[in-house]
């Protein structure tokens, strides 16, 4: 016979030496595991499912980059990660702290503190230990939001204003955001409305003081005027060359020539020199036409820019004032929470059998154990009065 065999055999007998012993333990240890599964609280699971609300642009059209690009720098930038807003929300103190009084979740976990600060605090820590469980998948932002109780009703009533409160929150803070947006923009409405009637008025100043009234028809004006009376004095001088020449003796000819270069010289002076007066009618000085002209060019350039940037933040400001006033949800439940109808604690078959067999595992080896030892202890009381029996045997001898 191999060792392994004897092993198995010695087993054997072990286990039906004591089987007695094993029998009344394990049905204690049964009787146990089934007093305790009766006597533990049972947990219910309620779930519920929601995703963030899809929000369509309700931006009004707008054209242009570079008003795109004044937008990113005056409005700010969006594109954050609303389920991932949503789940931080939910999981923030004040959030808890709501869950927390609303349900009077103090004395669900007996908490007997006189500090309601430590109370709280120990509340809230329960909730999130062992009550609350959100999660989220991230390539489709599903938001589960998961409450375990001891009881079917308050898992389903804590799920379900989860998200209810949820959405009472963010509908609160949108109207206040979409406030705030409101009156920001509006203050850059008017602002820029004064800038546009600023410029404006001083624009008019500025025609009126330098008589413009059309500049690019007064500039041709007064220089076909100026070449005009150029082209005369031109023709004037050569008759002046040949009266003095050829008829020199009609001296009043002579006289009404030259008369008549005076007055086109004085003419053409005036219109070269500033600091000569104007003549009282809308005719433009040469020496001031490229300085009008760039102011001119000046104050439309920016009457441009503002009226353009005028239109775009109106139309965000309408756009704006739509939204405050737009009744819309922030959020899709896609499953509410129900009243659980099985429980998930605790699983009373699979801890029952879990514990029966860890129990008749536990219950051979310590029969096994506790045979080995008495055998060590047969043996070793055997042999000591066998030593003992020896020496009584000497000692009888050596006194015969």
């Amino acid at each position: 016979m191999s060792k392994h065999e004897s092993n198995l055999i010695d087993f054997v007998i072990t286990t039906a030496r004591y089987k007695r012993f094993i029998f009344i333990s394990m049905l204690v240890i049964s009787a146990a595991v089934v007093t305790y599964s009766l006597l533990t609280p049972k947990f219910w699971i309620a779930k519920a499912s929601i995703l963030p609300a899809k929000r369509s642009s309700a931006n009004l059209p707008v054209s242009g980059g570079s008003l795109m690009e004044i937008s990113s720098s005056v409005l700010g930038s969006g594109g954050s990660k609303e389920a991932i807003n949503l789940v931080e929300i939910m999981t923030s103190r004040f959030f808890s702290e709501a869950v927390v009084r609303k349900f009077n979740l103090i004395e669900y976990f007996e908490i007997n503190i006189p500090d309601s600060l430590i109370a709280l605090d120990a509340a809230l820590l329960g909730l999130r230990e062992q009550i609350r469980s959100i999660s989220l998948k991230e390539e489709s932002s599903l938001i589960s939001i998961i409450i375990e109780t001891r009881s079917q009703e308050l898992s389903r009533d804590i799920a379900n204003f989860y998200w209810q409160y949820l959405e009472q929150y963010n509908q609160k803070y949108r109207i206040t955001k979409g406030k705030e947006k409101r009156i920001f923009l509006e203050q850059r409405v008017k602002e820029t409305e004064m800038k546009i009637d600023s410029l404006t008025m001083a624009y008019a100043r500025f025609r009126s003081d330098n008589n413009t009234i059309e500049l690019e028809e007064q500039t041709k004006g007064i220089i076909r005027i100026y070449a005009e009376a150029l082209s005369s004095v031109v023709e004037l001088e050569m008759e002046i060359s040949y009266t003095e020449k050829y008829v020199s003796d009609d001296v009043q000819m002579l006289d009404n020539l030259k008369t008549q270069r005076t007055i086109l010289l004085e003419k053409i002076a005036q219109y070269e020199k500033i600091d000569m007066p104007s003549s009282g009618n809308y005719m433009l000085k040469l020496d001031n036409i490229p300085e009008i002209t760039r102011q001119v060019v000046q104050f439309e350039f920016e009457l441009t820019i503002l009226t353009k940037l005028y239109e775009f933040i109106y139309l965000q400001f309408e756009n704006a004032r739509l939204e405050e006033l737009e009744d819309r949800a922030t959020i899709e439940v896609l499953d509410i929470a129900r009243t659980p109808g099985q429980r998930t604690k605790p699983k009373r078959a699979q801890l029952c059998i879990m514990v029966f067999f860890i129990g008749l595992l536990i219950n051979l080896i310590f029969v096994q154990v506790f045979d080995r030892f008495r055998i060590m202890s047969q043996q070793e009381e055997f042999s000591d009065k066998l030593r003992l029996l020896k020496e009584l045997l000497r000692i009888r001898q050596s006194s015969s």
